[in-house]
């Protein structure tokens, strides 16, 4: 399940607090799951924060 999940970091304006979400694949319609998805991994790689081996799904 983990494999499958968003996880996004969100940083308060001060940098002090890290807010985690964790979107799970099941907690809105496929096609919008995947298009959040392509759309965490374009702003990541464009900025060059992106982490890990991940795959869209």
């Amino acid at each position: 399940m983990w494999q499958h999940s968003l996880l996004l970091l969100l940083g308060s304006p001060d940098s002090k607090r890290i807010l985690v979400q964790c979107i799970w694949p099941d907690s809105m319609p496929r096609a919008q799951f995947r298009a959040v998805s392509v759309a965490l991994r374009a702003i990541a790689g464009r900025d060059k924060q992106f982490v890990g081996n991940n795959k869209i799904l």
